[in-house]
C-alpha cells in the first residue's frame, strides 16, 4: 500500500466495503483527498476460517502501516447490516469479516496515542444520500455521486467505489 501524499498529523478516514472474497478500501481525509485505494482479495476456495485469518492479517498490516505514518486521528467506516433477502450464511460471513476488521483495528490502535473512531452506516442510507432512493442501483449511485464529487470519476472498480461512497457520506454528514 502506498500513499499519494503524507498522512502525518492528518485526520484520516479508512472506509472499507467489507466482503469475504473481495473487499474495497479507500483512505481519505475530511477534505475528500484520496490517499490510497485498493482491494483485498481472498481465494474463493478457502474455507470461512482461512478467509477470516487471511483478512485479519491483511487488516493488521493495513492498520500498522497507517499507524506508522503518524496520522492525527483515524476513523474506520464500515457498512452496517445489509438489507433483508440475503441468506443467513451470507450475512453471517459478512458479519464475521466486519468483526475481524474491527478487531484488527482495535488491536493495532489500542495502545497508540492516536484518536480513533469506528462508524457503521447502512448501505441504504448511502444510496439515499446520493440518489434519494434507498434501493438505487450501482449505476445510479455512481452517476449521482460524480455530479458533486468529480474526483470519483477516475475510479471504476465497484468495491473501491463503495468504499469511497462510505467515506464521502461520512464527510458530508459529519456534524
Amino acid at each position: 500500500m502506498t500513499f499519494k501524499k503524507p498522512i502525518k498529523n492528518k485526520d484520516i478516514i479508512v472506509s472499507i466495503d467489507i466482503a469475504l472474497n473481495l473487499t474495497g478500501v479507500a483512505i481519505m481525509d475530511f477534505d475528500k483527498q484520496v490517499y490510497s485505494t485498493f482491494t483485498v482479495e481472498s481465494t474463493r476456495s478457502w474455507n470461512y476460517y482461512k478467509k477470516l485469518d487471511f483478512l485479519f492479517k491483511k487488516y493488521k498490516t493495513l492498520f500498522s502501516n497507517i499507524l506508522n505514518k503518524k496520522p492525527k486521528s483515524v476513523t474506520l467506516i464500515l457498512e452496517d447490516r445489509l438489507k433483508a433477502g440475503w441468506s443467513g450464511s451470507t450475512l453471517a460471513s459478512i458479519e464475521g469479516a466486519r468483526v475481524t476488521c474491527y478487531h484488527a483495528f482495535m488491536q493495532e490502535f489500542e495502545s497508540s496515542q492516536i484518536k480513533t473512531d469506528v462508524v457503521l452506516y447502512n448501505p441504504g442510507l448511502i444510496k439515499k444520500h446520493f440518489t434519494n432512493k434507498r434501493a438505487a442501483k450501482k449505476e445510479e449511485v455512481y452517476k449521482s455521486a460524480t455530479k458533486t464529487n468529480t474526483f470519483i470519476k477516475k475510479y471504476r472498480q465497484e468495491d473501491i467505489l463503495d468504499a469511497i461512497y462510505l467515506g464521502v457520506y461520512h464527510i458530508d454528514n459529519k456534524i
